[in-house]
């Protein structure tokens, strides 16, 4: 809370829904602040803030903004100037490579980021993540990084109920397992929670939840 409290002070001396054409060089700083908490709290709307510290986005200003696979930033359907191209395209490979979501693209289609409510703590804006929080996202890839998950797909390829190779998503938590957004039977929750639970895993609240993601392999295995 006390690394919001700069940005948050500054915000409400604007007015809100008014655009801000510019923003003084303490704003920005205040920005640059938030936009790197944001940046290691896993919510990749740090990108935004630092497009209207650099002045390609406009507060209160409807935009399309998202990153592609090939390591694009677009906004507005329009490729970034060649520096802050590849600068973005940098620090968005960095953040995913520390969610571990290296091999997927977003975007945001928003009316305008307000610098009075959407900077507040429980806002939408502030709380986003690429994954939910509590999710625990791993590589199936083996030897590399396995976790209690790569023993339930191991087991799930065996009987067929998903390829190795192909597009999956695997998650538990406290409403039931799911596979691909499918909830499994009871009886077959039972035995895959025993398996993570052999596997050191299991559930103690109800926020408690793991998830493996994998798309389909084009020549190396991802999430």
């Amino acid at each position: 809370m006390k690394k919001l409290t700069g940005i948050l002070a500054f915000a409400v001396l604007c007015v809100s829904n008014t655009v801000i054409a510019q923003i003084s060089a303490e704003q920005r700083t205040e920005l640059r602040k938030l936009s790197h908490t944001m940046f290691l709290d896993g919510n990749p709307n740090y990108l935004e803030l630092d497009a209207i510290c650099d002045g390609l986005l406009q507060p209160n200003t409807h935009y399309k903004l998202g990153y592609t696979k090939g390591g694009s930033i677009m906004l507005n359907d329009a490729a970034l100037p060649e520096d802050y191209s590849r600068h973005y395209g940098e620090k968005m490979k960095q953040f995913l490579e520390r969610e571990n979501a290296t091999n997927i693209s977003f975007s945001t289609l928003s009316d305008g980021v307000d610098l009075v409510k959407d900077l507040k703590p429980t806002s939408e804006f502030m709380t986003r993540r690429i994954f939910p929080r509590g999710v625990k996202v791993r590589m199936t890839e083996p030897g590399k990084d396995k976790g209690p998950m790569d023993a339930v797909v191991e087991d799930m390829a065996q009987k067929k109920m998903l390829k190795m190779t192909g597009a999956y998503e695997i998650t538990y938590n406290a409403s039931g397992l799911f596979l691909n957004n499918k909830k499994l039977s009871r009886k077959q929750t039972d035995y895959y929670a025993a398996i993570l639970a052999r596997e050191g895993f299991s559930l103690k609240g109800e926020s408690d939840e793991i998830s493996v993601r994998h798309m389909a392999e084009t020549g190396k295995k991802s999430k």
